[in-house]
């Protein structure tokens, strides 16, 4: 007598159902994994640069948002562009938003108040109006805002970069992302902005005057949405320096067609007060020049290594002077006097435009060699210009006994030697041989604003707050023809084909059976 597992349909119905439960038990299993992991999971990053992962000195100041309920959150803007079709604009896309990403898993990990938002600049129009004015500009690829306090990060502040062999094009060689926006993240939450003392009582150009020849006011507004704190300071009457001078700025009065006014030389105390801010205290000082002018500095700029002689430049490459006269100056032109300064200048192919009164500062090959410090030459005019040193005539001709040709040098940077990529301690002096590019005429020109911020941020260390070492580009790429493609397809293929038909075989035989 058979039992009731050996009937033919009861036996099915029981292996059915036996199948049933088992799948259920799967997915019940899987969706709890899934749940479980959901809540409690754990991330560690393998690669060999973390890159991946914030570094501990991120996590630290990350730390420190105020995360009271009435503390405004710092929001991380992405700034996407126009066009992400185009295979570069893509790569760093997709590197910025993984970067956010990790920003934004930690602020959610402590927590702290962060926030992530991707900004579309045909979509998001009033995002963008709120963003300009906290100091975004066309070139901002990521901006950092708290409360009313905004920084804007470019392509020069998120990558190194190295010339290629080819041309002045720039290759990624480094991914500062980390470091930028961590920095940035710092000096949003800053209470106590940087203060930049402009001098005053020699004729300077009026920080807060609307006049198009001889004001600042659009450099002031510039600082200002970026904050910073400015100040006037009359050394003549102070005693010092004030202690919270993070730069100090010479902004001597631009010559122009309707203002020949030319500054008056700063008194020999005056100078001691600057001597000493730079090599006592490792003050910043950045110093505005023109043709004609005597600015009583030129016994500190020879302790300096630096020669500023009372010349006047005469350009005569019609590709590097507009019909005004302005000079052209293109910060790519000579790979040897690229600098940080000039970074994003180069990358966006932008020029600097001068004003027609420029002057020389070069590195006089005469001073005494200081081990303690380097300097720079950054800016330089064409092949084809002449420093002429007798231009009261009526006639400029080149004399060839006292006049230079060029390129000549119109901005050195003198700062503390770099030694095993550490930056020692020391002043920073930054001079260049033209006042009126950072006059409100020609401020917003070109390559202007972008060069005067980037000098600012420089000497005020804004760009080196932290010591992260930069990442490699992680952009590799994989490339095959069309017919190792299709032998690699067929490989992979064969595979899942082959456990396919092993599996059709076997259902055929247990049926059979």
């Amino acid at each position: 007598m058979f039992s009731r597992l050996e009937e033919f349909r009861f036996a099915r119905w029981v292996r059915g159902c036996n199948r049933t439960v088992q799948i259920v038990l799967s997915l019940m299993l899987v969706i709890g994994l899934n749940f479980l992991a959901a809540r409690h999971f754990m991330r560690e990053d393998l690669t060999g640069n973390h890159r991946y992962s914030l570094g501990p000195e991120t996590l630290s100041y990350l730390k420190k948002i105020p995360s009271k309920p009435e503390d405004a959150p710092v929001v991380i803007s992405l700034i996407l562009p126009p066009d992400q079709t185009d295979e570069n604009k893509r790569i760093v896309l997709e590197q910025l938003r993984t970067l956010m990403q990790e920003y934004e898993y930690e602020a959610q990990k402590i927590p702290v108040p962060l926030k992530i938002e991707e900004v579309d600049l045909a979509k998001d129009v009033d995002r963008v109006t709120k963003l300009t004015a906290l100091g975004y500009t066309p070139v901002t690829q990521i901006m950092v805002v708290h409360d009313k306090r905004g920084q804007a990060l470019t392509m020069a502040d998120l990558y190194d970069t190295t010339r290629k062999d080819d041309g002045p094009a720039q290759a990624a060689k480094g991914f500062r992302g980390e470091n930028a926006i961590t920095s940035a993240i710092l000096d949003v939450l800053n209470d106590k902005p940087d203060v930049i003392y402009f001098t005053k009582g020699h004729g300077e150009m009026a920080l807060d005057s609307d006049n198009v020849d001889v004001g600042l006011s659009d450099l002031s507004l510039t600082l200002r949405m970026r904050n910073f704190t400015l100040k006037t300071i009359d050394l003549s009457t102070t005693k010092e320096i004030p202690a919270d001078a993070k730069l100090v700025v010479i902004a001597t009065n631009a010559i122009s067609a309707t203002n020949f006014v030319a500054s008056t030389p700063f008194l020999p105390d005056e100078v001691e007060k600057l001597r000493h801010y730079l090599n006592e205290r490792n003050g910043r000082l950045m110093v505005f020049l023109e043709t004609g002018e005597k600015s009583g500095l030129e016994s500190l700029f020879g302790e300096w290594g630096l020669r500023c002689e009372d010349s006047w430049i005469d350009e005569r490459d019609p590709n590097s002077v507009t019909s005004s006269h302005d000079i052209l100056v293109d910060p790519g032109r000579d790979p040897k006097r690229e600098h940080e300064l000039t970074k994003l200048l180069i990358m966006g192919q932008m020029k600097v435009l001068l004003g027609p009164f420029t002057r020389p500062v070069q590195i006089d090959p005469a001073a005494p060699t200081d081990e303690r410090r380097q300097l720079h030459e950054i800016l330089a005019t064409s092949e084809q210009s002449f420093a002429i040193k007798d231009y009261h005539g009526a006639s400029l001709k080149y004399d060839v006994r006292t006049d230079q040709t060029g390129p000549l040098s119109v901005a050195v940077l003198a700062e503390p030697r770099t030694t095993d990529g550490l930056h020692l301690d020391g002043g920073k002096l930054l001079v260049f041989g033209n006042a009126d590019f950072i006059a409100n005429k020609r401020f917003g020109d070109l390559g202007n604003p972008y060069l005067i911020l980037n000098c600012v941020n420089y000497l005020t260390n804004r760009q080196n707050m932290l010591m992260i070492e930069p990442k490699m580009p992680n952009q590799e790429k994989l490339h095959i023809s069309d017919e190792e493609y299709m032998g690699l397809s067929w490989r992979l293929a064969m595979l899942p084909a082959a456990l396919a038909l092993l599996g059709v075989g076997v259902f055929f035989v247990r049926n059979r059976t």
